[in-house]
C-alpha cells in the first residue's frame, strides 16, 4: 500500500499559496532586517533617507506577520474544533499506538 501525504496533493493549492506567503513575508522582513542593520549607525546617529523608508516598510510587514501569525492560529484552532485531522497528517507521532 503506498502511502499518500495530502499535504502534497495538488488540489491543496490555497494551501500552498497561504504558506508562500507567509514565507515570502518572513523573507522579505529578514532581508529588511539585513539592511537595517547594517546601515544603522547606533542611537543617535544620522539615518539616511533610504533607511527611514526601509523602517518604515519594516514595520508595515511586522503588522502584516502579526495578521498573518493570528490568522494562521485561529484557523488551525478551527481545524482541531471541527475534528479536522491536519495535524496528524502533519504529526503523525500524535497518532495513538
Amino acid at each position: 500500500m503506498v502511502k499518500r501525504n495530502s499535504l502534497a496533493e495538488s488540489s491543496n493549492v490555497l494551501l500552498f499559496i497561504v504558506e508562500m506567503l507567509g514565507l515570502l513575508a518572513m523573507t522579505a522582513m529578514a532581508i529588511q532586517g539585513f539592511i537595517i542593520w547594517n546601515n544603522w549607525g547606533g542611537l543617535g546617529s544620522l539615518v539616511s533617507s533610504l533607511s527611514q523608508l526601509v523602517i518604515q516598510v519594516h514595520a508595515e510587514f511586522a503588522v502584516v506577520l502579526y495578521i498573518y501569525l493570528a490568522g494562521h492560529v485561529s484557523l488551525a484552532i478551527l481545524h482541531v474544533a471541527s475534528g479536522d485531522t491536519v495535524f496528524l497528517r502533519i504529526l503523525p507521532e500524535l497518532r495513538k499506538q
